[in-house]
């Protein structure tokens, strides 16, 4: 165990604080994006497996939208073809 001075430990709490705020935010993400690709799954009867690597590179604010609208998509392209749309707007 290291020994932490007067001097680094605020610099250390300060860190450790980023590391959990960070740490929150990317385990909402991954539930947001587990449970959306079960919807979409079973609403359009496929894998998980194939619809999650397409909502990895989403913004969390999409996937909730997407969460959201899930059930006004008519079919797995129009998903797909929403997706594609985002991605493109978050280059």
């Amino acid at each position: 165990m290291y020994y932490i001075t007067q001097l680094q430990r605020p610099s250390f709490e300060l860190g450790k604080k980023e590391g959990e705020r960070k740490g929150k935010k990317e385990g909402k993400k991954t539930g947001i994006s587990i449970t959306l690709s079960r919807l979409i799954a079973k609403k359009f009867d496929t894998q998980v497996r194939r619809v999650s690597p397409r909502l990895r590179n989403l913004t969390s604010e999409d996937l909730i939208e997407l969460t959201e609208n899930i059930f006004g998509f008519n079919s797995l392209d129009s998903v797909n073809e929403w997706i594609k749309q985002r991605k493109q707007k978050t280059k």
